[in-house]
């Protein structure tokens, strides 16, 4: 399953819970774009994550923000058997 696949799954499955999930989609749908949309989410690496998560500027909340949208579709992934770990960093950063 490739990257872009994932988030249209994820988001779908977040909405039909109720849950509006915007913030969450510009999110992961960024991350798309970051890695490229065909990229298998096997081959999704901690380095690319850290990447992403680290943007261009100083650490703000947002980077939680992308963070937790990340998390969510990584677990969502692992449940349906399409990942076994998540590339995630282990080491988070003080909240501001």
């Amino acid at each position: 399953m490739n990257i872009k696949n994932l988030v249209t799954q994820y988001v779908a499955f977040r909405r039909a819970l109720g849950e509006l999930c915007n913030t969450s989609e510009i999110h992961l749908r960024a991350f798309c774009r970051t890695i490229g949309p065909r990229t298998p989410i096997a081959q999704i690496r901690l380095k690319d994550v850290n990447a992403f998560l680290a943007g261009t500027g100083p650490f703000t909340n947002t980077w939680f923000s992308k963070y937790t949208a990340l998390k969510g579709a990584f677990k969502f992934a692992i449940s349906r058997g399409e990942l076994a770990t998540t590339p995630l960093p282990t080491d988070l950063p003080k909240p501001l």
